[in-house]
């Protein structure tokens, strides 16, 4: 009798020699406490629970814990989500309605707080010690954009307080195609968008031309003609901006990835 497992940690893996014998009923107690694990965990997958609640990216004044970026916690884009794929349109139509809601425009007041659409993400788990992922099931474009921006401004000031602290690398990760998409957001993240470089396949970097160009202009009633990168007082209050005032709906769900997927579709074709 060959016993092969399926699917488990290397701590989990009950010793196996080729050739050797093993008799089932030495090892019974063994194979039920597997089962038993295996089955309670099987049972947890079956708990359905959906909470939504309205976040900022970093700092939150209503509700100091309705922040998405926290420490000890890394969002992660699972392996059967798509690439970040955003083109030029979609990523300079996010960093507009931003750059207009910051300077103010058609009357309304500046730094009006935005709603920039909603984030789905998984329930916590741990995969370090004492550190966290969530996955996303949708928002990763947004996000993804998001630093991006953040990154500009930290190259072009890399003196000031707020993006000091900045950590991109604990922020974002992906497991998309096999670890191609990791290597292109590292790539991303460590090159100096100060200095220029040369475009390829490289999905994150194709994006920050159009982001810095965006930023160096700014919007058409801002009274800083020379563009937010060039005006280093403005810096800080745009950062301050993206961290408290730019708004998710985040669903956060515990569920099966079947229902988890078939909320996704719900969201998306249903409406909210």
């Amino acid at each position: 009798c060959r016993i092969s497992f399926m699917d488990l940690s290397p701590e989990e893996q009950r010793p196996y020699r080729i050739g050797a014998f093993h008799a089932v009923s030495e090892r019974a107690e063994e194979f039920r406490k597997i089962y038993r694990m295996h089955h309670k965990r099987f049972e947890e997958d079956l708990h359905f629970e959906i909470n939504a609640r309205s976040c900022s990216l970093k700092k939150n004044e209503c509700k100091p814990e309705n922040v998405l970026w926290q420490a000890n916690l890394t969002f992660e884009v699972p392996i059967y989500q798509r690439s970040f794929s955003w083109k030029e349109s979609q990523v300079r139509k996010l960093t507009m309605d931003i750059l207009t809601a910051f300077y103010g425009q058609n009357g309304r007041s500046s730094r009006e707080p935005i709603f920039i659409g909603t984030m789905q993400l998984t329930e916590r788990r741990l995969f370090e010690e004492k550190k966290e992922v969530q996955e996303i099931i949708d928002g990763q474009q947004r996000l993804s954009t998001i630093i991006l921006i953040l990154k500009v401004l930290k190259d072009h000031h890399p003196n000031e307080d707020l993006l000091q602290k900045l950590n991109f690398k604990d922020l974002l990760r992906t497991r998309v195609s096999g670890g191609e998409q990791q290597k292109y957001l590292d790539e991303a993240l460590q090159q100096n968008t100060d200095q220029s470089f040369e475009l390829g396949q490289n999905p994150y970097l194709n994006m920050i031309p159009l982001i810095k160009e965006m930023l160096e202009e700014g919007t058409p009633t801002e009274e800083n003609p020379n563009g937010l990168l060039r005006h280093s007082q403005k810096i800080n209050d745009f950062v301050r901006y993206l961290f408290s005032r730019v708004y998710f709906v985040v669903i956060e769900t515990r569920a099966t990835l079947s229902k988890t997927l078939q909320i996704f579709d719900a969201i998306n074709n249903s409406g909210m």
